[in-house]
């Protein structure tokens, strides 16, 4: 037996989201999905009731008469930003999960606003609930952007009224000294003291990753993929390479990491121990193998059978989480804090080696040299370098002149 379709829209649940919806038909035939706020509330069932209201009263209008609301641009913007977004190999990129963070706080403010009444007013509200839960000016000015970013987006699809986008550009920027929102203190380069002190107590793999960032000043992202395959080794006095996947690829941008002797003997043993062309040198697994194998060797008692059998039943079948098979940008962090924890030192990041790096060559080779070899485009970037190298210098002047 068929089931009655209802005479009006049903008060649904959006799984994914959690948010109420109903689906409305428009004049031309067309459906569109309403949200209505998070299911089951007072709140979303009111959203609710308002949109029946306007069904029954103009059945071929859309339930939203000014308009998308602020929830559905989002929704919008967020399916774009999915397959725009993009790292070389097709994965999401960090820059996906920033413009969530920023949209966060629109929805929770203005989900069911209509997009084209979102005013300066309300992006300023919006920027006073980021000061208030603590966020510094650089993050709240680059989440304000995204979200301005968004309706310059929606006015281009003519989800928005042409305006909305100029109105919101009204807004400028937090300045510094000017505001509440707190300027954290500007980030320092690694204590070479504390990098040599805590090398020690890394595992191998980690300990050459941070040499080749000190030697290089490459960032780990470059590094942590890094194959045998990806090398070019023509030249016997210095290798090459040109990662597909980093911070400018997206900008047709060409980035070349050169290794010199010190790295070359740094990368040879990881050379010889990959199981293949296209496995990354740098791999927890074989790390994990090796470690293992020394244990053994240093065992003291035999291996009795019963014992065996003992640890055998004692083991989980499977594994939960067993090592990657290569670091990641995060699990190469994580190695390096518990070295700085057991070496007892200040922990470092290897954001931190990348400015220790970047510091050194600074300075001994001037700003030229520091930005080809960190990748910069104009060397206003590798600036940000020079705080470290410009007090320096004037210390030098204090000595002789002061």
């Amino acid at each position: 037996m068929l089931r009655r379709r209802s005479a009006f829209p049903l008060y649904c649940l959006h799984r994914p989201t959690g948010q109420a919806v109903v689906t409305i038909r428009n004049a031309d035939g067309s459906r569109k999905d309403v949200y209505l706020g998070k299911h089951g509330t007072e709140a979303s069932k009111e959203e609710y009731r308002r949109v029946l209201a306007m069904i029954e009263s103009s059945p071929t209008q859309p339930a939203t008469p000014h308009g998308i609301t602020v929830a559905e641009l989002i929704l919008a913007y967020l399916r774009h930003c999915d397959g725009y977004y993009l790292t070389a190999d097709g994965s999401p990129s960090a820059t996906l999960e920033d413009i969530k963070r920023s949209l966060r706080r629109v929805r929770e403010l203005y989900a069911h606003s209509p997009a084209d009444e979102f005013g300066p007013r309300d992006l300023k509200a919006v920027r006073e609930k980021m000061i208030a839960e603590g966020h510094s000016r650089v993050v709240v000015n680059a989440r304000i952007g995204d979200i301005k970013k968004m309706f310059k987006w929606g006015v281009s699809e003519e989800l928005v009224k042409a305006d909305s986008f100029h109105q919101l550009s009204a807004v400028e920027g937090l300045r510094t000294g000017r505001i509440k929102a707190p300027d954290y203190t500007p980030i320092k380069p690694a204590n070479p003291v504390h990098v040599q002190t805590a090398m020690t107590f890394m595992p191998p793999a980690a300990a050459a990753l941070v040499k080749l960032q000190r030697m290089t000043g490459a960032r780990a992202g470059e590094l942590v993929t890094l194959r045998t395959v990806d090398i070019d080794q023509t030249s016997p006095a210095v290798w090459e390479d040109r990662p597909a996947n980093h911070k400018g690829s997206w900008r047709g941008k060409d980035r070349v990491l050169y290794f010199g002797p010190k790295c070359m003997e740094v990368l040879a043993p990881f050379i010889a121990k990959a199981k293949s062309l296209d496995h990354c040198l740098f791999n927890p697994v074989i790390e994990e193998a090796e470690r293992h194998a020394v244990r053994a060797e240093k065992r003291k008692t035999p291996r009795y059978p019963s014992q065996m059998k003992r640890n055998e039943n004692k083991k989980p079948k499977t594994r939960v989480r067993g090592p990657r098979g290569r670091y990641t940008t995060g699990t190469y962090r994580q190695a390096i804090e518990r070295a700085c924890d057991a070496a007892g030192v200040e922990r470092f990041t290897p954001h931190t080696l990348r400015h220790l790096a970047a510091t050194e060559i600074r300075r001994e080779l001037g700003i030229d040299v520091a930005r080809a070899v960190l990748g910069h485009t104009m060397a206003a970037m590798s600036e940000h370098y020079s705080r470290e190298v410009d007090k320096q210098l004037a210390m030098k002047s204090v000595e002789r002149f002061a």
